[in-house]
């Protein structure tokens, strides 16, 4: 199973490894394919077991999340529904050697989910079930370089690129009452309430210098120094800091990109 990584709206690419990043494009801008099973560190479902679950692909290449519970006690999900007989269940699965090794997704369930309607699938092989697809393809969209950022915009029939500050505009697009902003070993944390009264904390960070591994590590090691009863953590891009919640954390994490599309062009 693969994904996509697409910028929307998109970013100015100025370097030939940010071209190479998303070498396609089309009328939204330029993304990539890459694949969905997690790899490097923290890849396999012993490591991260919150992101071991099943993903249900239907024959219209629709997907969805199905009703599952945590066991803490099993360290699994269990699943609470059968798959419908046009459905396939796809698991974080790789063959190597006739064996097959139970690995991770790179995105947690809570944003697949989120974002199920903006996915499409692409299937390559026979088909056969879990196993059987050797490639399904997500496409999604993220933020690569918040800090240098362009919005394609139309006016008067022209169009033209204009800089966007996206922490800024993110800020006022969730009505944020900043407390701090701080940087902190490369990556820009910005605490406030919301309009809704929510305690949040708003990460930025810089793709090709801070991967979803870096990000995990961040967290780690300022965890002590963020503000406390956090409702909300944003951060752009991929990410698993769901997976990291700690037993009496209510924090969810979100990405910022589907809260931004919703707010900046939906509502």
């Amino acid at each position: 199973m693969y994904v996509g990584e697409r910028a929307s709206p998109g970013p100015l690419l100025k370097t030939e490894k940010q071209m190479q990043r998303y070498p396609l494009s089309d009328e939204y801008g330029r993304y990539a394919w890459r694949n969905l099973l997690r790899t490097g560190t923290n890849d396999r479902r012993a490591d991260r077991p919150k992101l071991y679950y099943p993903i249900f692909v239907g024959d219209d290449d629709a997907i969805r999340i199905p009703s599952m519970e945590w066991e803490e006690q099993d360290s699994e999900y269990r699943v609470l529904e059968r798959p419908r007989q046009d459905e396939t269940v796809v698991w974080p699965v790789k063959e190597q050697e006739g064996a097959l090794i139970e690995k991770n997704w790179e995105r947690g369930w809570e944003r697949v989910s989120q974002e199920a309607d903006e996915y499409r699938v692409q299937r390559n092989g026979n088909g056969s079930g879990a196993q059987g697809i050797s490639s399904a393809c997500l496409l999604g969209k993220e933020f690569a370089d918040p800090f240098a950022y362009r919005l394609s915009v139309v006016r008067e029939g022209a169009r033209r690129d204009v800089e966007v500050d996206l922490p800024e505009t993110f800020n006022w697009l969730i009505g944020l009452r900043v407390e701090s902003r701080r940087r902190l070993d490369g990556l820009l944390a910005v605490a406030g309430n919301d309009a809704g009264g929510r305690k949040c904390l708003v990460l930025w960070r810089n793709l090709d210098e801070i991967d979803g591994a870096a990000l995990d590590t961040w967290f780690d090691n300022h965890r002590a120094g963020l503000p406390e009863a956090l409702d909300v953590v944003y951060v752009n891009g991929d990410h698993t800091l769901n997976a990291m919640r700690r037993p009496g954390e209510t924090w969810v994490a979100e990405s910022t990109e589907p809260a931004f599309r919703k707010l900046m062009f939906e509502e």
